[in-house]
């Protein structure tokens, strides 16, 4: 009884350690069409990624005009905002921007790096170029980092709608 208690336990102290991981995996793997936000796909309509995220998140604002929603929750380990934007006519799910408030960039890059694996640096930060779409870490001297996911399956309908 000792021995199964103990199993049951290590595996639910280790399961965030392993949930990261394979998230991960899903993300850069080659069977993946998009990109993942904390565990979440970034596919579908803003209200059907927003139900999945809800668990975790707290929906803070509706921009509608800006077509983007304000979500509040930790993010790599760090409560902070983020604003999720989405397509006009179809509501497509493209791109997910978290802002956090003082914090160093490398802990985060650390974190990505071994999510995605080693990024290319530009002016803007690190930059990650994968088959689902991009991620970067933008890093400005004198202002807080941002992390931009932009997936490409929600990019490709935010074009078409747009006609570009």
């Amino acid at each position: 009884m000792k021995k199964i208690l103990f199993v049951l336990l290590t595996m639910f102290c280790a399961m965030p350690f392993t949930a990261s991981a394979q998230v991960a995996d899903m993300a850069i793997g080659d069977t993946a069409v998009n990109l993942f936000f904390q565990g979440v796909p970034m596919s579908g309509t803003i209200d059907e990624f927003a139900d999945a995220l809800r668990p975790h998140f707290t929906l803070k604002r509706k921009m509608g005009s800006d077509r983007n929603w304000i979500f509040q929750g930790y993010v790599y380990g760090k409560e902070c905002p983020f604003q999720v934007f989405y397509t006009k006519k179809t509501r497509k799910v493209y791109r997910v921007t978290v802002m956090p408030k003082n914090l160093d960039a490398n802990i985060w890059l650390d974190s990505l790096t071994v999510d995605y694996g080693t990024p290319a640096e530009t002016e803007l930060g690190y930059l990650w170029q994968l088959p689902q779409g991009t991620v970067l870490l933008r890093v400005i001297e004198g202002y807080d980092p941002a992390l931009i996911l932009l997936d490409k399956v929600g990019q490709a309908a935010l074009k078409e709608e747009e006609g570009k």
